[in-house]
């Protein structure tokens, strides 16, 4: 089925102009620093608002649910930024950014992204088109582009991970908690414990997760999971932060110019550049706070049990 949208030329300027001028790109900063600040400042949050009904919560779990927002925040600046990727140099990237599903995003993270395989020249035209960089910044540009097809293909790695957004858009079916974990041998049948030899503590996503273990025909049998996934929520922030200043680059440019070049030619664009960056500094993570742990709820008898249908 063909789509038909019958525009004047005018018409297509002017909806273009209209999506990248009111592009609203300081939500995404606004909402970071947001939650950035009070997470550096929940206590004094807490004692300054003087609000009653929040006094009456807990300061820690008020942490772990801002904690558990930059996580959810991450995946969704994600896929608005591989959104604006897609459509930015299409005719109507308004329309287009409609269409796109999120399998779409996914296939072309991994056909493309994680394995830097992109067109000559394709990262250029959505993050610095027809622009020339002035002598004193000579080879800002290359390096910056060097850097975002890095760090796409880092980050993507961990944007496809998506089983607990979506466990936490489709109806919050998961819980933040602070979670403790220790994992020790009996000396013997009965004994007591020993040293232990694993240990984790700290903020988790909790979620149900189901394994299928049998079919037979239309009947299939799954085994029910809780899954804790710990996680180091300063690294999401980091990323949330370089997101939010590619996105801005992408609209940034287009602002100067979509139906303004001849304006645009004259003047000097303010752009976002990275070629300074340090990948392995944003990408450093506490590997004492990501971590998995799975326990199976036990199978009962052939009798019992639920079906559903």
């Amino acid at each position: 089925m063909a789509l038909h949208y019958p525009l004047s030329d005018e018409s297509i300027e002017n909806v273009n102009r209209d999506f990248w001028q009111n592009y609203d790109v300081e939500h995404w900063f606004y909402k970071i620093k947001t939650y950035d600040l009070l997470l550096e400042n929940s206590e004094k949050f807490f004692t300054e608002i003087g609000d009653e009904a929040l006094n009456e919560k807990s300061v820690e779990s008020f942490h772990r649910a801002i904690e558990s927002e930059i996580v959810f925040t991450f995946h969704h600046i994600t896929e608005s930024l591989f959104m604006l990727i897609g459509v930015c140099n299409s005719k109507l990237p308004w329309v287009e950014m409609k269409k796109i599903r999120i399998s779409e995003i996914a296939d072309f993270i991994e056909e493309t992204v994680t394995e830097k395989d992109w067109e000559d020249g394709a990262l250029e035209s959505v993050f610095y088109p027809g622009t020339t960089v002035p002598k004193e910044h000579e080879g800002t540009k290359e390096s910056s582009l060097e850097f975002i097809e890095k760090y796409l293909s880092r980050m993507s790695h961990r944007f496809l991970d998506r089983d607990i957004y979506n466990e936490y858009k489709h109806g919050l079916r998961l819980s933040t908690s602070e979670t403790s974990i220790q994992i020790a041998p009996e000396d013997e049948p009965g004994g007591e414990a020993g040293p232990a030899v694993f240990g984790r503590k700290g903020t988790t996503h909790v979620y149900l997760e189901e394994e299928e273990i049998h079919r037979e025909d239309s009947e299939v049998y799954h085994q029910l999971n809780r899954v804790m996934s710990g996680f180091d929520y300063e690294l999401f922030i980091d990323l949330c932060y370089v997101n939010y200043l590619l996105i801005d680059q992408i609209v940034r440019i287009r602002r100067f110019t979509v139906g303004n070049n001849e304006e645009a030619e004259e003047k000097r664009i303010p752009i976002n550049a990275f070629h300074d960056f340090d990948i392995d500094e944003i990408f450093e993570y506490d590997p004492e706070k990501r971590w998995e742990f799975t326990i199976t709820y036990p199978p009962g008898d052939g009798s019992s049990g639920i079906t559903l249908s």
